[in-house]
């Protein structure tokens, strides 16, 4: 019993290094991005968000519980891409540009 409660222990703190190293590396790409498509696009704006899972926000502790620990889900759910192309007005997700905007992002 005491070696198991050691083991999630292990577990549970390789998980928080893992969404602090992602979290960061995440900051330096979605700093870079925003830099290189203002280079790209003349007063342009782009910015990469980190969408959340829902679960994981409202229930963290469902992935503390050692009876959930392997059927927990991820912290995260996918990346979002917001874009303006003219530096006014709102910035757009990408299933709303066009094939040519697509592809310049």
């Amino acid at each position: 019993a005491r070696s198991k409660i050691k083991i999630e222990e292990l577990i549970q703190g390789l998980d928080q290094k893992k969404d602090e190293d992602i979290e960061r590396t995440f900051r330096g790409l979605a700093m870079h991005f925003k830099q290189i498509f203002s280079e790209i696009v003349q007063n342009g704006k782009g910015e990469l968000i980190m969408i959340k899972n829902k679960d994981a926000v409202e229930n963290p502790a469902a992935a503390d519980d050692s009876e959930n620990l392997h059927k927990s889900v991820e912290k995260y759910s996918a990346v979002q891409v917001r874009v303006s192309f003219n530096g006014a007005g709102e910035a757009k997700r990408m299933k709303q540009l066009s094939g040519g905007q697509k592809a310049v992002v």
